[in-house]
């Protein structure tokens, strides 16, 4: 008797690979080719405070704080498990920086009450909520809970579903995702009860929290088995479509040392595709470098320094904006603030910079020596430490 196929289950993180990249990354992923996730092990310390905090339902910040300190103890020090997958213990810098954002958003805010931590939720091949054992399409749940979304005149009864973010730029735009579209669908599918879903995002890093409510309408409905059918129909391309594709995904992929037709489009007659190959393999290699370079004095070879080098910025004194208007309106610098507030106020939103400053300068004092020009460059910038990764000639590093 032939044995039957096994089914693959697909998430919002493995069918981005496809969606920000090409297939092939998605195949790279799911072959559980290396890659490095540092970047994303400080967000799951988070995470995982965050997760424990709520559990507990703790409230005192100093209990709190002993606690991320256990958490992140069993981090450094113990496997975690991702679905089936078991990960090795995280780097200490990682847990620590993870605890550091998780208190800090703590600190003033608190968690839901009676919340639920890393649920996780599936749908089988035909769209039905399902155990995870016959998932089709699954998700996990940051923070599931219950509440009544809008007032006294109109309350409705909804599942609401938050995501917690440690990416900086993360605003309103993270709620029209497809990781966002699958658990409202998989809220609607286990919630069914419910009169509509809301959707929350938290920015842990700014502590902005930005939201959605779908109700259970007939319109959004309708929508929700849109939303639906296309994630299966993903699931179900994903299955056959592996080939690469050489294009702006290969810029950010994660897997390009390891991509035969990139390393081949490299090399390629075809420029267009050889120049972003190129790109790729460069951007990847630099990435790989800084790390690697960044607690290093660098690397020398023949007349060549490889590394990071202190080239210094320029930016603007606490004086400066003082200093401009002083000149421009002939007015003793004591009596700026008081005589043109509105003015001090302009300059500082405009957020000037150096080379505002040298263009004033230039305007202001055309007949002026360069002495002069200097002396009030020098009261107006001043130097701030900015290491920047290069490759330099051996005496300009010196």
């Amino acid at each position: 008797m032939a044995q039957k196929k096994q089914i693959q289950v697909y998430s919002s993180t493995s069918l981005n690979y496809w969606i920000k990249h090409c297939p092939q990354a998605l195949g790279f992923h799911l072959e559980g080719v290396q890659q490095d996730t540092d970047i994303y092990q400080a967000g799951i310390a988070a995470h995982a405070i965050l997760q424990r905090v709520g559990e507990k339902k703790l409230k005192d910040f100093k209990q709190i704080k002993l606690f991320a300190d256990k958490v992140v103890a069993k981090l450094i020090s113990e496997p975690r498990k991702y679905y089936d997958k078991e990960e090795p213990p995280m780097p200490p810098k990682m847990a620590f920086e993870g605890r550091e954002l998780a208190l800090a958003y703590l600190a003033t805010n608190e968690l839901p009450a009676n919340a639920k931590y890393e649920i996780a939720l599936g749908m089988d091949a035909k769209g039905n909520q399902c155990s995870l054992a016959k998932a089709r399409y699954r998700a996990l749940m940051d923070c599931i809970y219950e509440d009544i979304d809008g007032d006294e005149d109109a309350a409705y009864d909804v599942v609401i579903v938050r995501d917690y973010k440690s990416a900086w730029p993360t605003n309103a735009d993270e709620l029209e995702t497809l990781q966002r579209k699958g658990q409202a669908v998989l809220a609607w599918l286990h919630y069914s009860n419910k009169q509509g879903v809301r959707l929350e995002v938290v920015n842990l890093r700014t502590g902005a929290l930005f939201n959605k409510t779908i109700f259970f309408t007939e319109e959004n409905v309708e929508m929700l088995a849109q939303w639906r059918k296309d994630i299966l129909m993903l699931c179900d391309k994903a299955d056959k479509v592996r080939s690469a594709r050489v294009g702006h995904g290969c810029l950010t992929c994660p897997f390009t040392q390891h991509c035969p037709t990139l390393l081949g489009a490299s090399t390629s007659k075809d420029t267009p595709k050889s120049y972003i190959a190129l790109e790729a393999l460069r951007e990847s290699m630099r990435v790989k470098l800084k790390a690697q370079l960044q607690e290093s004095q660098g690397v020398t070879f023949d007349n060549t320094y490889l590394g990071y080098k202190d080239q210094g910025k320029n930016i603007l004194t606490p004086e400066a904006i003082k200093q401009i208007l002083a000149a421009w309106y002939e007015l003793p610098l004591d009596q700026i603030e008081s005589e043109r507030p509105r003015e001090v106020g302009l300059l500082k939103v405009l957020s000037l910079g150096a080379s505002n400053v040298e263009a004033f300068i230039k305007f202001m004092f055309k007949g002026e020596s360069k002495q002069e020009k200097k002396d009030f460059l020098e009261l107006c910038l001043t130097k701030k430490p900015q290491p920047t990764f290069g490759i330099w000639a051996k005496e300009e590093k010196e």
